[in-house]
């Protein structure tokens, strides 16, 4: 997990806790706050974990995109030479 993921997970973690305590407070229920808070830090965790790997895996088709357009122009660039190397003849 980079850095930037990090934050946003701890961010997340104090505001699912944060409303957690809200509801245990107006409830008179410590219990229902933190049940309540679990099932939004489950349901957020999971929405953000499935989004992460989403970007990831389109970071991953970005770069192999890249790979192979790189490699047509080296092939590109190579056969101009030859050309060039033909035509100077």
């Amino acid at each position: 997990m980079n850095y930037r993921s990090f934050r946003l997970a701890s961010g997340i973690l104090t505001v699912v806790l944060f409303m957690g305590a809200i509801i245990g407070s107006a409830t008179g229920n410590a219990g229902a706050g933190a049940g309540i808070g679990a099932a939004v830090g489950l349901l957020g965790g999971a929405l953000i974990g499935d989004q992460m790997q989403a970007r990831q895996k389109q970071e991953q088709d970005v770069q192999r995109q890249m790979a192979a357009q790189q490699a047509e122009i080296e092939r590109a660039n190579r056969e101009i030479q030859q050309l060039k190397a033909q035509q100077a003849r």
